[in-house]
């Protein structure tokens, strides 16, 4: 089970992207687990991001370049990667 401490002033949330695909090896429940996690602590949804890849049995880099699925204009998950980048590092 995830645990996920309400964000502080001094401890602030650490943005994150969490991605997995439907046949992860990574037990499916985890992602969901702390997708609920960040909710129950209060944790701004703008401040994370879940993508799951359907059709695909991947996990870590190994999807690194596959299609997102999302509705159009589709992006590579590398793509979804660096604009979350982009978004919290700049």
């Amino acid at each position: 089970m995830a645990r996920v401490t309400t964000p502080t002033p001094e401890i602030p949330f650490v943005p994150m992207f969490l991605i997995n695909s439907e046949g992860d090896p990574m037990p499916p429940p985890q992602i969901t687990d702390m997708q609920c996690a960040l909710q129950i602590a209060g944790v701004d949804c703008n401040l994370y991001q879940v993508l799951t890849l359907v059709n695909n049995d991947k996990h870590a880099f190994a999807y690194w370049r596959d299609w997102d699925h999302s509705p159009p204009p589709q992006h590579r998950v590398s793509e979804d990667v660096i604009s979350f980048l982009d978004t919290y590092l700049k």
